[in-house]
């Protein structure tokens, strides 16, 4: 009886010894925030689980569709001349990419205060 019950105190200290180690360790990597590199910083606002980069496709624009000018007698007017003449038609995919960031995190924040110090610097020089 008294074999086990030590066998589970020490897998209990174990664990959290384990766990005070790896917390110990994650705030020292915190606290060096300001040491990044102006590229972990922006890896950091583009590509992390507080800040993701959205591409939207257009795919309707895909198809060869002829535009014609319905001011112009004898040319009749589709659905969509009015739009391709005044945007021009692309005839391809068109691809919008837009990012979220949450700010209410405290590494996004600390990202971009990183990249504005890193540019200030650089700005005030000239």
């Amino acid at each position: 009886m008294r074999r086990p019950l030590n066998c589970l105190l020490l897998t209990i200290a174990l664990l959290f010894s384990t766990l005070a180690v790896s917390a110990a360790v994650s705030f020292q990597k915190e606290d060096q925030w300001t040491k990044w590199t102006k590229k972990e910083a922006e890896k950091m606002l583009s590509d992390s689980p507080w800040s993701q980069g959205q591409t939207e496709t257009d795919t309707s624009e895909m198809f060869f569709s002829p535009t014609s000018d319905p001011s112009k007698p004898g040319n009749r007017s589709t659905s969509n001349d009015e739009a391709r003449l005044s945007q021009g038609a692309t005839n391809q995919a068109v691809n919008v990419k837009y990012f979220v960031r949450f700010f209410s995190a405290r590494p996004v924040r600390r990202a971009s205060v990183e990249v504005r110090v890193q540019v200030a610097p650089a700005s005030s020089e000239r």
